[in-house]
């Protein structure tokens, strides 16, 4: 299901986001609201990754990468 979401504030600034403790994000690195961000992810700068969006363990995102709204990226993916 659709759901829209806060793309202006990022999500660690409100709370939303869940980001596992073994992740790494990069500075200059953009999570909407309830972004959940599994562990053992690597994120480079610049990658924004819009509202209810998932990320699943061991995923690494290059610099720059944008993210839809309401997307499941998978477990160990590059």
């Amino acid at each position: 299901k659709y759901q829209n979401g806060n793309d202006l504030e990022d999500g660690r600034h409100t709370g939303t986001a869940k980001v596992h403790p073994t992740s790494s994000i990069a500075k200059n690195v953009f999570l909407g609201a309830e972004v959940e961000i599994a562990a053992k992810v690597t994120i480079y700068a610049g990658c924004v990754i819009l509202s209810h969006s998932k990320i699943g363990e061991n995923t690494t995102l290059y610099p720059n990468v944008t993210i839809c709204r309401n997307v499941t990226i998978g477990k160990n993916c590059r």
